[in-house]
């Protein structure tokens, strides 16, 4: 099982469940900080990246019990 820490709108869990194929059920997560980041729009698209920045913290999500079939579909 892995933990991931999820930002933008992956961290939406619908969302998650959809990519996932399945529901939540069965995996601990928990709001999340990520410290020393800032999360930006990327400029080839209107999608968040991390950047690291000194002071800063990005919020998000932190979900745990993820299986390697998980992985593949979040990969995807």
């Amino acid at each position: 099982m892995k933990t991931l820490f999820f930002y933008g709108t992956m961290r939406h869990l619908p969302l998650l469940e959809c990519v996932l194929g399945r529901g939540a059920d069965g995996l601990d997560y928990a709001d999340g900080v990520l410290p020393g980041h800032t999360a930006l729009q990327a400029k080839d698209g209107p999608y968040p990246v991390l950047i690291k920045a000194e002071g800063e913290a990005v919020h998000g999500l932190r979900v745990a019990g993820l299986t390697d079939r998980d992985i593949t579909r979040l990969s995807y």
